[in-house]
């Protein structure tokens, strides 16, 4: 499923807060995608093996609607 229609869903959903779906989207991707190279060189550290749920948690908490 593309990112942005994650994103639409969430938003339309009242999950995620309202946001240029576009923009945010692209951004999250290149975020993610930044994690890739150390990732695939195999030169992530042990601290980020262990914590890589909590940086996705870190990254995605910008979108989540709060009550």
């Amino acid at each position: 499923m593309p990112l942005r229609k994650i994103l639409q869903d969430g938003v339309d959903k009242k999950v995620f807060k309202r946001m240029e779906i576009e923009l945010s989207s692209i951004i999250i991707f290149y975020a993610i995608k930044g994690l890739e190279v150390p990732y695939i060189r195999q030169n992530i550290s042990d601290s980020f093996e262990k914590n890589k749920n909590s940086i996705v948690d870190f990254i995605l908490q910008g979108i989540i609607k709060t009550k």
